[in-house]
């Protein structure tokens, strides 16, 4: 098996062992001016839910942001490239046209 499988399975299960360690009793939640009671077990799976949205959501954040630099970077290698080339053309041009006003 892969790596990251095996690290994956060793954290759900260690997930799952906390969660049911922790489970047996109600939770008073309070936000702002709610106050609701929740069992322990409902708290922790809704906690690591949200942190793993929140994780997902920044990794594909931050893999976008690469995505853009390498693409900018191509494309300004491109420019130079086309620039370049563009100025070797006016050179042989120029130089064309110096060699017919020789003649």
């Amino acid at each position: 098996m892969k790596a990251k499988v095996v690290i994956l399975m060793l954290l759900l299960v260690l997930f799952t062992v906390f969660i049911y360690q922790n489970a047996a009793e109600n939770t008073q939640i309070m936000f702002f001016f709610w106050s609701i009671f929740l069992p322990k077990i409902v708290l922790l799976v809704i906690t690591v839910v949200l942190g793993v949205i929140i994780g997902l959501i920044t990794a594909t954040m931050i893999g976008r942001k690469q995505e853009r630099k390498k693409k900018e970077k191509e494309m300004s290698l491109k420019e130079k490239e086309r620039l370049t080339k563009e100025a070797e053309k006016n050179e042989i041009k120029r130089k064309d046209e110096e060699i017919n006003k020789k003649i």
